[in-house]
């Protein structure tokens, strides 16, 4: 099952049928505990009928780790998947979180007049940065402090024609030097072409914007990066290459990771023909493998006098064992489960039928292993298996 959140309540559901049948059981009394992995501790959950066959138990784990469901009822009925895992807490979600809490920090707003400049936000500045920061915003307002002094009317400029009638043979309207500091007359505000972006003037600031906009390093910031480069200061390096690999740390290598440990791929059907098998001994059909799906299967002997057929599925530990009896040479065989019992661990007991018509309900564990047997009165000449399954 997926991830869970602790503390966050599940409701688990099951279907209960009679025997070979379909429709499902009412009024039952069905009981269900959940299991800690972790100390093995058992708790009795109330259970409530929904009705048609399908009742419904809650629980809220109370640490992370591995919780399992398991639920019993008495009488000749069957439980549809009657035990079930969970993982609480961990996994890639919080992988993914916790890349997502860095793309975050890039769009926060900065401390006001904070020196930082490793992000586009520290550029960009705080709407309370005063004009003595170095960001976008404080620069802004050192012109709008050099220009709201302004007359009220500019086109109006007969003042202007007095004070240049005054100080037109003055030095008070040449090019000051570059980067001077004096701050008496509009020319020491306006500056000179070569101010560089060390002063103070309205060319020095002009020169500061435009490198801090500079679209050359703006592309650079937004560029695709290398693949599966380690690098962490720009959004980009987050974000990742569409070529980054499942061993990155970008927001594509881990969803790479995630995808790779989801998606089960069709395998090559498995198949056992032994010939001359000893009466009783188990062969293998499927070797313990890793996230396996069983979709189908189908088994059956030749020649001689066989008695039983034995199909053994062995998932996370658990062993399944399917038996027909009596079993007729040449003739097909594929299992139907048909859960009957409890034994005294707890364990859901399986006595399964094979029948000619009815496939395999799918089982899937971490660690799956199929072994097939028969045994015979007289020499059977061949054991046939054919399993058909997917893998992650």
């Amino acid at each position: 099952m997926g991830d869970l959140k602790t503390s966050e309540a599940f409701v688990d559901a099951v279907f209960i049928t009679a025997v070979n049948s379909k429709v499902g059981a009412t009024g039952l009394t069905p009981t269900c505990y959940s299991v800690k992995a972790s100390d093995n501790t058992r708790t009795l959950l109330t259970v409530a009928e929904l009705g048609s066959g399908w009742y419904t138990a809650s629980f809220t784990p109370d640490a992370a780790g591995t919780f399992m469901t398991e639920w019993l009822v008495s009488g000749n009925y069957v439980i549809q998947y009657p035990f079930k895992e969970f993982k609480v807490g961990g996994g890639r979600t919080e992988d993914i979180n916790t890349a997502l809490a860095v793309v975050d920090a890039y769009f926060d707003v900065p401390t006001a007049d904070a020196a930082t400049n490793t992000q586009i936000n520290h550029v960009v500045g705080n709407k309370s940065d005063t004009a003595a920061g170095t960001s976008i915003m404080a620069i802004l307002k050192k012109i709008d402090a050099k220009t709201t002094n302004l007359p009220s009317d500019p086109a109006d400029d007969s003042d202007l024609d007095t004070a240049i009638g005054t100080r037109v043979a003055t030095t008070d309207i040449a090019v000051p030097t570059a980067d001077v500091n004096t701050n008496t007359n509009m020319r020491d505000v306006i500056g000179n072409k070569s101010d560089t972006v060390a002063g103070t003037s309205l060319v020095a600031i002009s020169k500061q914007i435009k490198a801090k906009t500079d679209l050359t390093l703006l592309a650079v910031d937004i560029a695709v990066p290398t693949a599966d480069v380690a690098t962490n200061v720009n959004v980009r390096d987050v974000v990742g290459n569409k070529s980054d690999t499942v061993t990155g740390t970008s927001v594509v290598a881990i969803a790479k990771q995630i995808k790779n440990n989801s998606m089960l791929a069709q395998q090559t059907i498995a198949t056992l023909n032994q010939g001359n098998p000893v009466s009783g001994n188990y062969y293998l059909v499927l070797d313990t493998a890793a996230n396996v799906e069983v979709e189908d299967v189908s088994l059956y002997s030749l020649g001689g006098t066989p008695t039983n057929l034995y199909l053994k599925v062995t998932t996370d530990g658990v062993v399944q064992t399917y038996t027909v009896t009596p079993s007729v040479a040449g003739t097909g065989y594929v299992p139907l489960i048909n859960h009957t019992d409890v034994d005294a661990a707890g364990i859901l007991a399986v006595t399964a039928t094979f029948d000619t018509l009815l496939a395999l309900r799918r089982m899937s564990g971490r660690s799956v292993k199929v072994e097939a047997a028969v045994t015979w009165s007289s020499q059977s000449t061949s054991l046939v298996c054919r399993l058909k399954y997917a893998q992650a």
